[in-house]
């Protein structure tokens, strides 16, 4: 997952960005665990730079941050029960290459990668729309995130939209 993440925000940044402006990667580990979830959540929550969350991979995690993260108002693009909707596929010859050249020994690509990469490929769309109306920030994001489809490695991915709660 991170090695996807990581080349996605990698390969973004090296086209120029979201509008001319870098993307940064805040990775954190909930452990699977409601109590880490809740805290990851709440420190990404009060952070004004972060305008959009990719993941928590475990369903009851997610459960207990998905309110969280709606009464903000941050978009939020839940990746449990990835495995079963976007099953594992023949990954193209060039992502592996391009995946096994930012791990630090030449890592195979695993059953999250295409998911996971795709879905930043999905976030990136979203931003340059959000860019292209309101912003690349919450509310930006929030006004477009529903109406973003992308079509990858993993099939065609859509978000639902952010409601406030």
């Amino acid at each position: 997952v991170i090695f996807s993440a990581r080349l996605a925000v990698r390969e973004i940044n090296a086209a120029g960005g979201i509008d001319g402006t870098r993307v940064a990667l805040v990775a954190l580990d909930d452990r699977a665990d409601a109590a880490l979830a809740r805290d990851a959540a709440a420190s990404l929550i009060i952070d004004p730079d972060v305008v959009a969350v990719v993941g928590h991979w475990d369903a009851a995690t997610t459960a207990v941050v998905a309110p969280q993260y709606a009464a903000a108002g941050l978009p939020f693009f839940p990746l449990a029960g990835a495995e079963a909707r976007y099953p594992e596929t023949v990954l193209p010859v060039e992502f592996v290459e391009r995946y096994t050249a930012v791990t630090p020994f030449d890592e195979q690509p695993g059953p999250y990668a295409a998911v996971t990469y795709d879905t930043f490929q999905f976030l990136w769309a979203a931003m340059r729309r959000a860019a292209e109306k309101d912003g690349v920030n919450r509310a930006g994001l929030q006004a477009v995130w529903g109406s973003v489809e992308y079509a990858g490695m993993a099939g065609q991915l859509a978000a639902p939209p952010v409601k406030q709660e």
